[in-house]
């Protein structure tokens, strides 16, 4: 499976023109125009394996159809024609937050910030209230903006060695697997931390 990453109302989020078709009562969007002559970054419609979603991440996440050419990166393409299969209502600003806690948890013993760990656990408390959550001003954009950056700096190392590198390929996964359990079980996530916000 591929995906695109878009804006609201389905307008590019990591540049690009136009808009796309969007699904529609279950059906998918329209085969999108075709392009000729597709050259990646600069002209057709570019979309994402599966481990490229982290680096990617926007306010709304689409499964997508895309047919050949297709000219591929290591976790990216871009190809001739395209369309959007379905929306993963599962990546909202919810599950933004707490992907964005999980990811800067994973990696707070590297904080040069010693109360790193704490405030992600106070965020989490935060989170686990209905009440809150339902009141939070934290627009999806802003939310998923949050989720992109601490998946992308989480790892990281002052200095480029093969071992920072290496590190940063095996976070990259653990981010990846963590990101595809919400989009997979969003529900069944919300059912848990409900249960565990009685508990506080």
């Amino acid at each position: 499976m591929n995906y695109k990453v878009l804006d609201f109302d389905g307008k590019p989020y990591h540049g690009g023109n136009g808009v796309w078709s969007l699904p529609n009562n279950g059906d998918p969007g329209e085969w999108m125009p075709v392009i000729h002559d597709i050259k990646p970054c600069w002209q057709g419609y570019h979309v994402l394996k599966r481990e490229g979603v982290v680096q990617w991440l926007g306010p709304e996440l689409y499964e997508v159809e895309i047919r050949e050419p297709v000219i591929w990166d290591v976790d990216k393409g871009v190809c001739a024609e395209a369309r959007l299969l379905r929306k993963l209502e599962t990546w909202n600003s919810y599950t933004a937050r707490l992907f964005a806690m999980d990811c800067a948890e994973h990696v707070s013993h590297l904080s040069f910030y010693p109360n790193c760990r704490l405030a992600t656990e106070v965020a989490r408390k935060y989170e686990m209230l209905d009440k809150i959550i339902a009141e939070a001003e934290v627009t999806t954009k802003a939310a998923t903006m949050i989720a992109a950056w601490t998946a992308k700096v989480a790892a990281c190392s002052a200095k480029p060695t093969p071992r920072a590198t290496a590190d940063w390929a095996v976070e990259r996964c653990w981010q990846t697997d963590r990101l595809f359990e919400y989009l997979e079980k969003g529900e069944k996530w919300r059912k848990t931390f409900k249960r565990q916000s009685n508990s506080l």
